[in-house]
């Protein structure tokens, strides 16, 4: 039987798709998915799934990751102190903020509509050329920029949240 080797060269035409980022202690590490205890129910957390996050009135040092798709729609199916979004888009309710500043008592509504890339529980090193960004119904009708405080309605390519503020990388 005839048997032949050939070799194709086809320099840069042919590039690996670029890496996703990924975080330190990545709560997907050995799996596309992760499972958080939501009241009484455990529920799984899908990698690539589109979600909206709001940091969690009651434990403040975690954010709520609600699904906007799959089996757990219009749930939330996760908590994480650090979450990785792609495509994220900066939404507030204007009638809820009204209702804060009228009766002076928190609700959800600001959050942040992405693709879920990561979560973790651990807090990510930064390396200080991050855009901060935050946001209080009390100072401005929308997200803003922490430094400057001037308002902040861009869609972005990729945004860490982490503690009180959204990190634009």
């Amino acid at each position: 039987m005839f048997q032949s080797s050939i070799d194709f060269d086809f320099g840069s035409e042919l590039s690996e798709p670029p890496q996703k980022r990924a975080l330190e202690n990545s709560l997907f590490y050995s799996s596309p998915t992760f499972n958080s205890q939501v009241g009484k129910v455990e529920r799984s957390c899908v990698q690539m799934l589109r979600v909206r996050v709001y940091r969690n009135l009651n434990k403040p040092e975690f954010f709520s990751i609600l699904a906007m798709e799959g089996v757990n729609k219009g749930k939330v199916c996760g908590y994480a102190r650090s979450v990785l979004l792609e495509n994220a888009k900066f939404k507030v309710s204007i009638k809820s903020r009204e209702r804060v500043l009228r009766d002076n008592r928190r609700n959800v509504h600001a959050f942040i509509e992405a693709i879920l890339v990561d979560a973790s529980n651990d807090i990510q090193p930064l390396n200080g050329s991050e855009k901060c960004v935050t946001y209080n119904p009390f100072v401005c009708d929308t997200f803003f920029v922490r430094n400057t405080s001037e308002a902040f309605m861009d869609d972005v390519n990729e945004a860490l949240l982490q503690g009180s503020d959204v990190f634009v990388l």
